[in-house]
């Protein structure tokens, strides 16, 4: 089961699964790059808020994070994912913040969106940097703060069996395709994922080009997205997504935090979810829809 939690934002790329995405890796860095299966399709820049946005089925609701505590976005018997927004333009609202733990309190892995990339400048950096986030790996005991990209065959093996990967995303908050890393004043997108019993998560930075265009404000509110897939056993999940897409009964808590609820016309897979804002949705029921035709016609 693949669930889509795409809080705020998508990048210039359509954004596919991580399970849609194959691995590749650049043989001078040997570093882990994930690339879109569709590299042809591109989304403009457009206006619209950064309510996050949730579907399930053909259900959507909008809801907003509180801004003054972490917040429990899933919980499955063996991780806890919590999320940390700050505030946008006027209502919108955006990621910066997300930390995996395990089910006995100890961190997997802990990362936030850097907020100096306006400065970037890949000549001041050494190769394998990683570029727009800061993140630590745990165990708590003895946390690691990781500043170099791991190797494409590389992975942090927790103590509590949890699997922490990196990657970069072949497209940089700017540019498409590998050619991230040519670009001096534009970061790679980067991706780490965690690999638990019952779900796998990637957490993912993006920026808002694709609601302020090549401007200042795109990448200074660039944020971070979380994808959920691979889940079974959703019955015994918790927290604010869980609650919304109906896994679970819906506490007073997470209820006043939707600001509306829709059946929209083109219903997704039932066993896929999205959070995401309000333009991407959009972008995302269009290029579904075309998507859609392009294989029934192949057909």
């Amino acid at each position: 089961m693949i669930v889509w939690v795409l809080i705020a934002g998508l990048s210039l790329l359509p954004y596919l699964a991580v399970s849609q995405y194959y691995d590749d890796y650049d043989d001078d860095s040997d570093e882990r790059f994930l690339s879109a299966n569709d590299s042809t399709t591109t989304f403009g820049p457009g206006g619209a808020s950064g309510d996050p946005v949730t579907w399930f089925g053909s259900h959507r609701t909008e809801f907003l994070l509180p801004y003054d505590q972490h917040s429990v976005l899933l919980q499955t018997p063996d991780i806890v994912v919590y999320a940390l927004p700050f505030p946008g333009k006027g209502d919108d609202q955006w990621i910066g913040h997300v930390s995996v733990v395990s089910n006995t309190g100890d961190l997997i892995v802990e990362a936030a969106i850097r907020k100096n990339l306006l400065d970037f400048d890949r000549t001041k950096i050494e190769p394998h940097t990683i570029e727009t986030m800061d993140v630590i790996v745990g165990p708590k005991s003895s946390p690691s703060r990781i500043v170099e990209l791991p190797t494409h065959d590389d992975q942090i093996d927790h103590p509590e069996g949890y699997i922490t990967q990196f990657a970069r995303i072949s497209t940089s908050l700017s540019s498409r395709g590998a050619d991230c890393l040519k670009e001096r004043h534009k970061p790679c997108r980067e991706c780490i994922i965690v690999i638990g019993k019952y779900a796998k998560l990637a957490i993912q930075s993006s920026s808002a080009i694709e609601y302020f265009g090549e401007s200042d404000a795109g990448i200074d509110l660039s944020h971070l997205d979380v994808e959920i897939f691979d889940m079974v056993e959703t019955e015994s999940f918790s927290g604010i997504m869980p609650e919304i897409w109906g896994f679970s009964a819906m506490s007073n808590s997470t209820r006043a935090m939707i600001k509306s609820h829709t059946v929209v016309e083109l219903a997704l897979n039932s066993s896929t979810a999205v959070v995401k804002s309000n333009t991407s949705e959009d972008l995302q029921v269009k290029a579904a829809s075309e998507v859609k035709a392009a294989s029934e016609i192949s057909i």
